[in-house]
């Protein structure tokens, strides 16, 4: 009798080990998977901060190209001129 009640701790024992297992390797799979997850976010924002990045570089490549067109205000004049004017003559309209 005592070697029965042995051999069925010992099964129970067993199953719940192998419960435990499954668990681990499941919880594992899913954290794989969060973190490639988050490694394609993170490429993905690093791609999207290097077009922003290129992006502020090409308004200034345009400003040093002379050949591209000047924007004209509503008024016909340059917005540079415009924008050296002071700001209380802009405000003021003198």
């Amino acid at each position: 009798m005592k070697e029965a009640a042995k051999a069925s701790e010992f099964r129970v024992r067993l199953e719940l080990s192998e419960r435990a297992e499954s668990t681990l390797r499941e919880e594992l799979a899913e954290e794989r998977r969060r973190r490639e997850e988050a490694e394609r976010e993170r490429e993905d924002l690093r791609q999207e901060l290097a077009t922003v990045r290129e992006s502020r570089e090409s308004p200034q490549a345009v400003q040093e190209q002379p050949e591209k067109a000047v924007p004209q205000s509503a008024t016909g004049g340059t917005q540079e001129s415009v924008q050296r004017r002071p700001w209380w003559q802009r405000w003021f309209g003198s």
